[in-house]
């Protein structure tokens, strides 16, 4: 690339840096992606409406959304970038280990007394 200083032409070398180009995502890929950025804005509405009901049945919901969101998440790797994109800080959150969400049972014994 020719520059001019005072009137003299030299020759400057420029090194372009190289951005890496993010890899071709597949068709199956791209549905996962959209599959779980579904279920995402999914859970975000079962929490928002949890929130106003208190509703067990509510918060088992979202916990089972969130198991599908988990195995998802596990076909798609978590360094792919649309996903790495959909799960933000804010809602990274929800690959956490579940919690046991199971109705507690009372014992047959303890029933009859």
């Amino acid at each position: 690339m020719p520059v001019a200083e005072g009137g003299v032409e030299t020759q400057v070398e420029v090194e372009i840096c190289s951005v890496p180009t993010p890899p071709e995502l597949s068709e199956s890929a791209i549905e996962l992606t959209a599959k779980i950025a579904d279920i995402i804005d999914r859970i975000l509405w079962l929490r928002a409406y949890w929130a106003t009901t208190l509703a067990p049945e509510v918060d088992r919901e979202c916990e089972a959304w969130r198991a599908r969101l988990q195995r998802l998440a596990s076909k798609l790797e978590i360094s792919t970038p649309p996903l790495t994109n959909l799960l933000s800080p804010v809602n990274i959150h929800l690959l956490a280990p579940l919690r046991d969400m199971t109705k507690p049972t009372i014992p047959q014994n303890l029933q009859q007394s």
